[in-house]
């Protein structure tokens, strides 16, 4: 996350900081596709198995 995230914006506050971090903690574990899971994002995986993730995305860090 420190590379994808801290190394490539300019962060101006905590606040901007913990909104990026979210936002790309959401894409990595709804969106992202990963090879692990036969190249299926771990939302679509999660579906396919009776798991909406969707439910746990309100879940943010530091509200």
């Amino acid at each position: 996350m420190e590379r994808a995230v801290c190394k490539r914006y300019e962060l101006e506050s905590l606040a901007k900081a913990i909104e990026r971090l979210n936002r790309f903690r959401d894409f990595y574990n709804l969106e992202r596709i990963h090879s692990g899971l036969h190249y299926r994002s771990p939302y679509r995986f999660l579906l396919e198995s009776g798991v909406d993730m969707r439910d746990l995305k309100s879940r943010k860090c530091y509200n």
